[in-house]
């Protein structure tokens, strides 16, 4: 379990460290050395799945995550008004309709596809669709998630992660081979693992199919509930004035060729050298 208690002068919070395997699979997945697969029914797509986690803190429950403090920001995903559903966790996972559209792979009418299950899901909480940049399905997929949750953010009044850090991206990447979650400390204070059809079928698992009955493995019915919608959490993260940069990995997932291991951390310190910022985005 790694934790980290962070103290500012808006919030005193916890931070933490989560990872999951979503989506299609057609075996199972380790989990703390055994082999687990267990079947999830999907409208036309039966599939099984595992998941994999790696230290959501036993006490999720009892933390009072503060509400954002809304701000204007520029960039793509400005939002003069922030409906207040979007900042608090969904009563229930929305459903996706990619599966169909993936089951070959990430293509363009995959990508799309996840898109328009995104939309849906901001839809019910008030948000309009997504205004992506220019040039966003040719973006690696490193670039593609980072965009996509600084577009949930700034959507919902949040600051967006100012850059992605060269040495963050290094180190998530690494992660990211290992299939794990970056770990905590040294200005580091939340990030997420994920495996799924790509990084944008990873940011609907993370902000809208986090709760009880998702394949969030510390989010289950009759089992481990510790950490529903941690994953929605972290990236929706809070720090007030603090600025925030990111780091991003995205490679292959080994145990299933049409997946891509995703691993994100958000951190506190002014990244040194950066691949890409905020206001490169158009």
């Amino acid at each position: 379990m790694r934790d980290v208690v962070k103290s500012s002068g808006m919030m005193t919070g916890v931070r933490r460290a989560c990872g999951c395997v979503f989506g299609l699979f057609l075996a199972g997945v380790v989990l703390a050395g055994v082999i687990v697969a267990y079947p999830y029914v999907e409208p036309q797509v039966p599939r099984v799945v595992g998941a994999v986690s790696h230290g959501i803190h036993a006490i999720q429950s009892q933390v009072k995550w503060p509400k954002p403090t809304i701000t204007t920001q520029p960039g793509p995903a400005s939002s003069p008004t922030v409906p207040p559903s979007a900042l608090v966790n969904p009563s229930a996972n929305s459903p996706s309709s990619y599966l169909v559209a993936c089951s070959g792979g990430v293509t363009l009418t995959c990508q799309q596809a996840e898109v328009t299950s995104i939309n849906e899901a901001r839809a019910s909480e008030g948000l309009g669709q997504l205004n992506l940049p220019t040039g966003f399905y040719q973006r690696p997929p490193a670039e593609q998630l980072w965009v996509l949750i600084n577009l949930e953010r700034t959507s919902r009044g949040l600051a967006p992660l100012i850059a992605m850090g060269t040495h963050y991206d290094q180190q998530a990447t690494a992660e990211a081979w290992g299939n794990a979650d970056p770990t905590l400390g040294n200005g580091i204070v939340a990030g997420s693992w994920a495996s799924d059809f790509g990084p944008i079928a990873v940011v609907f698992d993370w902000l809208y199919s986090d709760g009880p009955g998702s394949i969030n493995i510390d989010c289950q019915p009759g089992g481990n509930m510790t950490g529903c919608w941690g994953h929605r959490d972290n990236m929706l993260i809070n720090e007030g004035s603090t600025p925030l940069t990111a780091g991003v990995g995205c490679i292959q997932y080994q145990p299933v060729a049409l997946f891509e291991s995703c691993t994100i951390l958000i951190s506190t310190n002014v990244a040194g050298s950066t691949d890409y910022t905020w206001a490169q985005v158009g």
